[in-house]
């Protein structure tokens, strides 16, 4: 047998002994497929048709997803066009260099 062949079902039986069974009840969750496999793994959830429509209005009002009135002081960064060149205002470009330098 290949080194190859042995490392994979090596990898293979490690993976099977260190997971649970994975087992679908159709008669709780429908058909096996993608979208309800989501749904039951909670990665998505189903919503309101009018209030999907409704906040999107409001992030089109905006023109941000959240409301500054619901989350006072909440900082996005400042639009171009009041931005002096092309930097960011100094507490958002601290934010920026500890979020993206930080190891």
């Amino acid at each position: 047998m290949h080194p190859e062949t042995q490392e994979l079902i090596s990898r293979l039986r490690n993976y099977a002994e260190n997971r649970h069974p994975f087992v679908w009840n159709t008669e709780n969750s429908g058909e096996l497929n993608c979208w309800n496999l989501l749904l039951s793994e909670g990665f998505v959830q189903t919503t309101d048709l009018n209030q999907a429509i409704a906040t999107w209005k409001g992030i089109a009002r905006r023109g941000m997803p959240t409301d500054p009135k619901e989350y006072p002081g909440y900082k996005y960064a400042s639009s171009r066009r009041e931005r002096k060149g092309d930097s960011w205002s100094p507490y958002l470009q601290s934010e920026q260099n500890q979020y993206y330098n930080a190891y």
